[in-house]
């Protein structure tokens, strides 16, 4: 009786130890599995992530590049949140992990914007608020060098062949136009030449250089005819001396 007993209790004490530590194993594991990132730009893991543990950290939460340390006057912090305003010199931040209490928040690049980056923190702690942060870092990557190399044409000069085209003659009233390539001659109407043929004098009659020889001598009509002009003459200038009155 005795035996059955203790037998049934040492069972109950077993179950209920059991049950004890499974509520107290669920208890510690869901705080930790759940964290609560308290931003929209951050996604929350619970466990730590710091530089040089084992393995690349960047790669350990996604983020391309490199982890590093931001160098002072970069940005700014008061141990709850942090402000980032410039890059490291030479590289480009591809993201931001935060580390406080059990947990970490990790910021993509993507999600932040433009510099600057404000109010970065770590999860939420039990009463709500960022926990204080225990160590931060970022990752790093070198932007890619774009090299441009100028590329030089040469022309090759191409020679074309000379195109012969036949004269061309045109033909207007008095004008004739012959052209040919690369220049072009007009001949103008020759200025018309006026030829005035002079007529020779009449033949003096009696004049022995416009008359043929032919033997015949006309002097004494000459005389003649001069005498009778003469006489007629002399008769009118009588006829007219005796009509005069005497005085």
């Amino acid at each position: 009786m005795r035996t059955a007993s203790r037998t049934l209790f040492g069972t109950a004490a077993l179950l209920l130890a059991t049950v004890a530590v499974g509520v107290f194993t669920a208890g510690a594991s869901a705080q930790p599995d759940d964290p609560d990132p308290g931003d929209p730009r951050a996604t929350a893991v619970a466990g730590n992530i710091d530089i040089g543990q084992p393995g690349d950290a960047c790669d350990a939460v996604g983020l391309p590049g490199n982890e590093a340390v931001l160098p002072p006057g970069t940005y700014t912090t008061d141990g709850t949140f942090i402000d980032i305003s410039a890059y490291p010199p030479g590289t480009v931040i591809t993201g931001v992990v935060v580390k406080g209490g059990p947990a970490y928040n990790i910021y993509p690049a993507g999600n932040l914007g433009p510099l600057p980056w404000q109010l970065l923190h770590s999860p939420l702690n039990e009463s709500g608020e960022p926990a204080k942060i225990s160590h931060w870092f970022v990752c790093v990557d070198v932007p890619a060098t774009t090299t441009t190399t100028a590329v030089t044409t040469t022309s090759v000069p191409t020679t074309t062949a000379p195109t012969t085209t036949a004269p061309t003659t045109t033909t207007s009233p008095g004008v004739s136009t012959t052209t040919r390539p690369g220049a072009t001659t007009t001949t103008k109407p020759a200025v018309p030449t006026t030829t005035t043929t002079k007529q020779a004098p009449a033949a003096v009659p009696g004049s022995d250089d416009d008359l043929a020889a032919t033997g015949f001598n006309g002097l004494w009509l000459i005389i003649g005819g001069s005498a009778l002009v003469a006489g007629g003459a002399a008769a009118l200038m009588a006829s007219k001396l005796r009509r005069r009155p005497r005085p």
